[in-house]
Parts: structure tokens; C-alpha cells; sequence
């Protein structure tokens, strides 16, 4: 996998947690044997919008190719995955896959079959705005995300208090993980404040319960010049961070 820096990161196969089907890790190779469909296993605690991953692939048996997942939740219901030679072994396409279900392609589809016990390079770039997938160096599709996007962030500094403001919005109804990283600042103090407001989709304040929808403020100890965090469904959160210039 590499970043938007150009860092390249190795990653792990143990560190892999199986989400549905029976996945055996086996050195660098990760091998599923059952006949599910729509199985997966995930990299927890990963989150960006900005890489490029790159792997090998390839088919034991059955009628068709494989499922590469990309942008999925913690919990593996929402997000892509790269059907490559679907469709009975016919067709690759990138799909959205949403409460753990495939749907509708997006962008165009190519025609491609997958050998049995043939090794393909897969190579999927992921940007804020784009996505293209190449298979053996060939460029299969590439797409924009369908849909609008309910996740919002703006960033600011306050100088009386020598912090960096992040306001973050998450207009879904499910948890929305995120990796900051902070550059031009010499120290990132660990301890800050977030203040979070968040409730039901239908939720409004009413003279028998005023207070309904009100901000919270708590401490937080894990800010640093790179951390993650779980926004809570339908939230808007204030993140203030004290650095160091």
C-alpha cells in the first residue's frame, strides 16, 4: 500500500480479521476455501481516501473471479469492492456494496476473464474524487463514487489559545472513522477537547425536553501528529487540539 506521500507500507497478513467465509493466513497469502459468497476479510482500523493499493490474486476454482474490497466501515457492511471477472467469469466492474450486499456497477465494465491458478497483479488507486483499477498493468475502469457525500471536515487555528480547530460533520447513520495527520507543528499536546453533538435523524428539541440535542464536552487524551478517531452517527464534532508551532 502507498499513501498520498508516496511512503510505501507493507502490510501484515496477520493482522487480517476474517469477516465472512473461512480465510487461512499462510505466509504472505491469504487463502479463503468456502463457498459463501461475498465473503471478506478486512484490515481493521484502516481509514483513508488517498492510496494505492497494490496485491496478487488469484482463483483455486470456481465459475468466477474475486472480490477486492476498498472504503469499507469497521464493520464491513458499507463501502466498494472491484468485481473482477464476475458475472460467470465475464465481466469486471467496481461495485457498492451496502449493508453487505453487492448492488449496481458504477462506471463502465470491462470484459475480462480469470484463469485458474494464474497469479494477476491488481492495482487499485483510490482518491477523494476517483477510482481506478488496473489488472495485469491494463486499466480496467475507472469511476467516481456514486452518491453525495454526507461527511464533512474544515479546519482552522485559533491563535489566543494555540489551538487547531477540526470541525468534522457525519451525516449517516453509522460510525465514521477517520486518520488525521497534522503537519508545520513542532508538538501536538495529547490531551484536548471534543465537543460532539449527535442524535437521531428525526430528534428536536421541545419545550417538555429542551435539552434534547445539546453539545457535550469531554477530554481527550490520543491526539498526536497522526491519530484516529470514531465519529458517532448523525454528529457534528468540534475537535480543539493544542500544538506548538
Amino acid at each position: 500500500m502507498t499513501n498520498a506521500d508516496g511512503q510505501v507500507q507493507n502490510i501484515n497478513t496477520n493482522q487480517f480479521q476474517s469477516r465472512k467465509g473461512e480465510w487461512k493466513v499462510d505466509g504472505d497469502i491469504i487463502r479463503q476455501t468456502s463457498n459463501e459468497q461475498l465473503t471478506m476479510t478486512q484490515l481493521p482500523g484502516f481509514s483513508s481516501d488517498n492510496y494505492t493499493l497494490q496485491l496478487k490474486a488469484r482463483k483455486r476454482g470456481g465459475t468466477e473471479g474475486f472480490f477486492i474490497y476498498f472504503g469499507m466501515d469497521e464493520r464491513g457492511n458499507n463501502g466498494y469492492a472491484a468485481n473482477i471477472a464476475g458475472w460467470s467469469n465475464r465481466t469486471t466492474a467496481i461495485q457498492p456494496i451496502q449493508r453487505g450486499r453487492s448492488n449496481d456497477v458504477i462506471g463502465r465494465r470491462a470484459n475480462q476473464t480469470i484463469d485458474t491458478d494464474r497469479w494477476y497483479d491488481v492495482k487499485i488507486v483510490i482518491t477523494p474524487t476517483n477510482v481506478t483499477l488496473f489488472v495485469d498493468g491494463q486499466e480496467m475502469t475507472s469511476v467516481r463514487p456514486a452518491g453525495n457525500t454526507r461527511h464533512f471536515c474544515q479546519t482552522g487555528y485559533d491563535e489566543q489559545t494555540g489551538e487547531l480547530i477540526i470541525k468534522v460533520v457525519n451525516g449517516t447513520d453509522q460510525p465514521y472513522r477517520r486518520t488525521f495527520i497534522i503537519d508545520g507543528a513542532n508538538t501536538v499536546l495529547p490531551t484536548g477537547k471534543i465537543i460532539t453533538l449527535h442524535g437521531e435523524a428525526n430528534d428536536e428539541n421541545t419545550f417538555e425536553q429542551p435539552t434534547k440535542l445539546a453539545p457535550q464536552t469531554t477530554l481527550y487524551g490520543k491526539f498526536g501528529k497522526q491519530f484516529d478517531y470514531e465519529f458517532l452517527p448523525m454528529s457534528f464534532t468540534v475537535m480543539r487540539v493544542k500544538i506548538n508551532k
